[in-house]
């Protein structure tokens, strides 16, 4: 062995000088990323960065690009929707690694921006523009750059970023980088502008309906079930859903597999839990107040300004003595409570929870004991008992008993004393509870009636409604009115909604007349000379109006539903709208609608409008694309961070 390390003694030699050779190459490069060049905080596509890099182009990059009005390109680089949160390292971390994955995607493309067009961009830039006059501005002139302020913001501004020229520079040649993939990427994305400006002619029409309303109340008031049917109800609906539940690993019902509507139906049908309590109410004494003494001073008539005036300073310092005796009272008895009621807790727990109305008598305190209650139903004695860390909420001792989770341990029955009002101390035992439970069907007799009606009213409802709805529509294909329909149908009450559209509130209409009836009634009682008349008559003719306008509008709104607009939005003249039910989820009125005219409001500017509304959607659309192909190329990417900053 020895004879073949002689052997090869030289290349050995040999190898062993190239490991120490790589060696010291790997460490001069580890010297100088960790001292010249930085920590190696991220590696993107196999590059690695160092927190120098990281700063410069992340960071500080961030600030200077949010410095330059550069809002977008912040926001979708930094993954958020709020320019005015990318204060945080995550967004921070989102920028720069983005910033890197867009140059990338830039050499491969073979974009890139030539320095005549970011002096150009920098030039447009507002932030270095000269500041305009409110007229210039109203007057449209075009901003004007300042190479003053260019210098200004060089100079004086960025430096505090550990910037310079060239990194504002590299920092526009990016961001006119990433407009032109951001372009490519979000080509074709705007909206249709035919689809777009009949969609908004849509929204901007007045329409005119005629309506009728049909109330569930005459359904709930004939159905009167017996026994027998509130039984099967309960057998088919209610009962199959509070059958147990498993168990959780901490004991509590696992419903993770049961729906909304049977969760529903268990937290109807289920009793609440109940608890019963012994209790005590600890309060220290009450401080005693130092004796004021008796005023014999000598009348002050004689006396000079000076003495009055050392008289009442005497006399106040002497009552501030004594207020400074009474809280040092106060907080001495105070501590005096504080300490017997931590000596009763630790005494009780070496007792292991037992004796506990002995201890207390000891302390010659008294306990009380509740019967069964709720935690939302407290006793009286202890509906009133505020936590003193809470006492400005409407937190309760009761909340805090309802939290013990009573075990074999006696001492897991019993509270730790609970700070209550300005100084007490409130300790409770748990004597007893009973925990929630399904219902029996006797217990949930009336429950289940409400149940019943409501359901099969809702259903007559819905039956009336439909049977209505195709009674009407056939009518009015014969050429009959709507009124004419309504009343072979046996319904005599009908009501008109006249040129309504989406930012109709019927609710503000009502309110307006009001107003507007009341100023006339005051110019009508103020009214007295006969040379007034004819302004008085013209005047209680108009309040006549405006009375049956209020009355027509409190009908409207009160007949028609609140999604009026929406539900005859596509409506053809002449045709009835889909039936709407108010509320949706448990209707108590069925609204029928016949659209009688839609007229398209045409306003000036609607070309603009429309120019700008699919130019925004089209950014926006572009935006989203651009949002959903970053996160592809960093989910592609082989983005890892190396230094969790």
């Amino acid at each position: 062995m020895i004879e073949t390390i002689r052997k090869f003694r030289g290349l050995l030699v040999l190898g062993l000088a190239l490991v120490i050779v790589g060696l010291v190459l790997g460490l001069k490069e580890d010297l100088f990323r960790g001292g010249i060049g930085g920590q190696s905080v991220y590696r993107i596509e196999g590059r690695t960065y160092t927190d120098r890099e990281y700063n410069r182009l992340g960071t500080n990059g961030l600030e200077l690009a949010k410095g330059l009005g550069m809002y977008l390109y912040v926001m979708n680089l930094s993954e958020t929707d709020n320019f005015f949160s990318t204060q945080d390292e995550q967004a921070t971390e989102n920028f720069f690694v983005n910033r890197m994955l867009l140059r990338d995607t830039a050499r491969e493309l073979g974009v890139a921006a030539d320095d005549a067009r970011i002096t150009e961009r920098i030039k447009e830039m507002p932030v270095f523009a000269i500041q305009q006059t409110e007229q210039e501005r109203k007057a449209g002139k075009p901003r004007e750059f300042s190479e003053e302020t260019y210098r200004n913001i060089i100079d004086r501004g960025i430096g505090r970023l550990g910037l310079t020229e060239a990194d504002l520079r590299e920092l526009v040649a990016d961001y006119l980088c990433y407009e032109k993939i951001s372009g490519i990427i979000g080509a074709g994305l705007e909206e249709n502008r035919s689809a777009l400006a009949a969609d908004i002619a849509l929204d901007r029409q007045q329409i005119s309906s005629v309506m009728v309303k049909l109330d569930i109340a005459k359904h709930r008031d004939a159905i009167q079930p017996t026994d027998e049917q509130l039984k099967a109800f309960w057998d088919e609906k209610i009962a199959p859903f509070l059958e147990p539940l498993p168990k959780n690993a901490d004991g509590s019902d696992d419903d993770s597999a049961i729906g909304a509507s049977e969760k529903e139906v268990r937290s109807t049908y289920t009793t609440e839990p109940t608890r019963k309590f012994t209790y005590l109410v600890v309060t220290p004494e009450a401080a005693v107040a130092p004796e004021e003494p008796v005023d014999d001073a000598p009348a002050t008539e004689g006396q000079s300004d000076e003495e009055k005036k050392r008289i009442a300073e005497e006399k106040a310092k002497a009552a501030d003595e004594r207020q400074r005796k009474l809280e040092e009272d106060k907080r001495s008895k105070q501590r005096e409570a504080d300490a017997k009621v931590d000596d009763f807790a630790t005494r009780l727990e070496e007792r292991k929870g037992e004796g506990f109305e002995a201890l207390a008598a000891e302390f010659c305190w008294t306990v009380a004991t509740t019967d069964l209650f709720k935690q939302a139903a407290p006793p009286k004695e202890l509906l009133d008992l505020k936590l003193r860390a809470t006492s400005s909420t409407d937190s309760k001792v009761a909340d805090e008993l309802f939290k013990l989770k009573p075990t074999a341990d006696p001492l897991s029955k019993i509270t730790q004393p609970i700070a209550i009002g300005e100084n007490q101390w409130f300790v409770a035992r748990l004597d007893g509870e009973e925990p929630s439970r399904p219902k029996t069907f006797d217990e949930s007799k009336e429950q289940v009636r409400e149940q019943y009606i409501r359901e099969k009213a809702i259903e007559a409802l819905e039956k009336e409604a439909e049977e209505l709805k195709a009674r009407l529509q056939a009518a009015i294909d014969g050429g009959k009115s709507f009124d004419e329909a309504t009343s072979e149908a046996g319904i005599n009450r009908t009501h008109s909604v006249l040129g309504y559209n989406r930012s109709h509130n019927r609710n503000e209409e009502v309110d307006r007349l009001n107003k507007e009836i009341t100023e006339l009634s005051e110019q009508i009682n103020n009214m007295q000379s006969p040379l007034e008349q004819q302004a008085l008559a013209e005047a209680k003719t108009k309040l006549e109006e405006k009375e049956k306008q209020l009355k027509n509008a409190e009908e409207a709104r009160d007949m028609a539903p609140v999604t009026l607009f929406e539900n005859t939005r596509n409506v053809t003249p002449g045709k009835l709208a889909e039936i709407v039910y108010e509320p949706e989820d448990s209707p108590t009125a069925a609204h029928l609608i016949q659209v009688m005219k839609r007229e398209v409001v045409k306003t000036q500017g609607d070309d603009n409008f429309i120019s700008t509304t699919v130019s925004q959607s089209g950014q926006q659309n572009a935006r989203i694309a651009l949002k959903e192909w970053l996160a592809s190329q960093r989910e592609a990417a082989d983005v890892v961070p190396l230094f969790r900053r």
